[in-house]
């Protein structure tokens, strides 16, 4: 399959330092999180994400010992925990930029590694769970990041804290961010993992938007096909019954990429990824054209 291209441009850390450098006035929120994250993007494989997994497991322990009294309640403290870890995760995919393969990978790569941690039996919102596998809070913190995150339904917002372009860039983000977890098998025990991305293509792809709704949505769409798009092809191919899509659609994808890719009003990069989605899409069903 075609892979979203990297890039090497850094300048999503100062983006990413800034807003950490506010946190410290927020209740509940820790910028040793940001500094164990930031050490593993940016060490260029020199910090491992099984090392940054026992560094996220060995500061839990510590603040166990400032606060004895968390092993006595039912969730051992992990609620408050993972809200703080997964926030400070999903803020660092949203500001990653979403063709920087490499990097979110690694904080897929991350999730495994943490999983791979001997378990904790819990008791997580009147729930027994097993941190870091089967709990709920991973996946409540990635709606909220990707729906409360949504650009293009939010009022207006203070444009002196963030401008509705750089709304839809993090949405972009951490939208392609879900595609690479996905792929991964982070949430393999989700039943409706793919609707969201089916959801965001057929939006994309065939509904008049626009701009720079248009690009940002097509854009999406391009991202979840160059990583999803065999697993997606299934929806229309393999599966029967309701979860089944029409072969169809995959039809009607394809010819939107393929004038998206020629439209030359289009900015090169949208141009270039629809152009290999397109490619990627024929290559798995030539049959239907």
């Amino acid at each position: 399959m075609s892979e979203v291209t990297n890039t090497n441009s850094e300048s999503w850390v100062s983006k990413l330092d800034q807003e950490i450098s506010n946190w410290e006035y927020l209740d509940g929120m820790d910028p040793e999180m940001h500094n164990i994250l930031r050490d593993l993007l940016l060490s260029n494989g020199n910090i491992t994400a099984t090392t940054t997994a026992h560094r996220i497991g060995g500061y839990y322990e510590e603040l166990m010992k400032e606060d004895p009294l968390m092993k006595y309640e039912a969730d051992k403290g992990f609620t408050s925990f993972l809200k703080m870890f997964y926030y400070v995760y999903f803020t660092v995919a949203e500001i990653l930029p979403y063709n920087n393969s490499t990097k979110h990978d690694d904080l897929v790569q991350l999730i495994l590694e943490l999983r791979r941690l001997p378990p904790r039996k819990v008791t997580i919102w009147r729930r027994e769970c097993l941190v870091w596998g089967e709990e709920r809070v991973f996946g409540d913190v990635l709606w909220e990041h990707w729906r409360w995150g949504f650009p293009f339904y939010l009022e207006k917002r203070d444009k002196g804290v963030v401008s509705y372009e750089e709304e839809c860039d993090r949405w972009l983000n951490v939208s392609t961010h879900f595609a690479h977890q996905i792929r991964a098998g982070l949430v393999d025990y989700w039943t409706e993992k793919f609707d969201i991305p089916i959801d965001d293509i057929s939006t994309g792809l065939e509904k008049e938007l626009p701009e720079p709704e248009r690009y940002y949505r097509a854009m999406a769409a391009a991202q979840y096909i160059l990583l999803l798009g065999g697993k997606i092809g299934d929806c229309c191919f393999d599966l029967v019954g309701a979860d089944r899509l029409e072969p169809e659609r995959w039809k009607r994808w394809i010819e939107a990429f393929a004038k998206i890719s020629s439209d030359k009003e289009n900015k090169d990069d949208l141009r270039e990824a629809a152009g290999k989605a397109h490619s990627f899409m024929v290559s798995c069903h030539p049959e239907l054209l």
